[in-house]
C-alpha cells in the first residue's frame, strides 16, 4: 500500500494536476453565427504548489483517465513534425478543415506553411504515430498574459481520424501538450471549439477544461 501511494504522488508530480480553468463568456450571436468557438482553457499547476490553495485539484476520475492515457503512451509514438512533414500537416488541416464543413476556407500552401512553421518558427505540431503511421496530430503556438506575467500555450488544432477515434489517441496529445506547457513554465493552456461540435467539447470537459 505504501508503494502505491509513492508512486502515485510521483505520477502526480510528473504530470502536473489539470485543474478546472475559468472560461472567458462568448460574445452574443444571432442565429446566423453558426460557427461560433466555445472558449476554454485549462490552468497546468503542480501538486506541490502552495501559492493557489484555492485552485480545485482534479478529481480521482479524472486523474484515473489521465493516467489511463499515460499507459496507452507505451504503444502511441508523440514526434514532432519536421519540415518534411509540410504535405502531411496540410493533409491534415485539410481533414479538420471537412469535419468542420469549413474545406472552402482553407488557403494555406505547402510553402506558406514551411515559411511560417519553420522558417520563421511561428507554430509547432506534434503527430500521434501508431505503428508507424500518424493517426493524429496538434498544432500548437506561444501567447502571452499580462494579467499572470506569464506565456501561455495555444491549441490551434487537435484532430484524429475518424476510424482511430475512442482509442486514447486525442488524449495522448492533450497530455503532451500539457507536459510541454509545464516544461516551458507556461501559465496557462488554451483553445476554442465550435459550439456545435458536442463530441469534442465532451471530450475537452472530460478532462477538466
Amino acid at each position: 500500500m505504501i508503494w502505491f501511494i509513492i508512486i502515485a504522488v510521483i505520477v502526480i508530480v510528473f504530470y502536473g494536476i489539470v485543474s478546472i480553468g475559468t472560461s472567458r463568456k462568448s460574445v452574443s450571436m444571432d442565429s446566423e453565427q453558426k460557427d461560433m468557438s466555445i472558449p476554454l482553457s485549462i490552468t497546468v499547476t503542480s501538486v506541490s504548489d502552495k501559492n493557489n490553495p484555492s485552485k480545485p485539484l482534479i478529481d480521482e476520475n479524472k486523474l484515473s483517465d489521465l493516467n489511463k492515457c499515460v499507459k496507452q503512451q507505451n504503444i502511441i509514438v508523440i514526434r514532432k513534425a519536421e519540415r518534411e512533414d509540410v504535405p502531411l500537416l496540410l493533409e491534415f488541416i485539410k481533414g479538420i478543415a471537412q469535419y468542420e464543413k469549413m474545406e472552402n476556407e482553407v488557403v494555406a500552401s505547402p510553402d506558406v506553411l514551411e515559411r511560417e512553421m519553420f522558417d520563421e518558427h511561428r507554430a509547432e505540431a506534434v503527430f500521434a504515430v501508431v505503428d508507424g503511421r500518424e493517426v493524429g496530430f496538434a498544432l500548437y503556438f506561444y501567447n502571452f498574459s499580462t494579467f499572470i506575467g506569464h506565456s501561455g500555450l495555444y491549441l490551434e488544432d487537435l484532430f484524429v481520424w475518424p476510424d482511430d477515434r475512442g482509442k486514447g489517441y486525442g488524449k495522448a496529445l492533450l497530455l503532451h501538450l500539457v507536459k510541454i506547457a509545464r516544461e516551458h513554465h507556461c501559465g496557462r493552456m488554451e483553445w476554442s471549439c465550435l459550439n456545435w461540435n458536442q463530441p469534442s467539447i465532451d471530450f475537452y470537459l472530460s478532462l477538466g477544461a
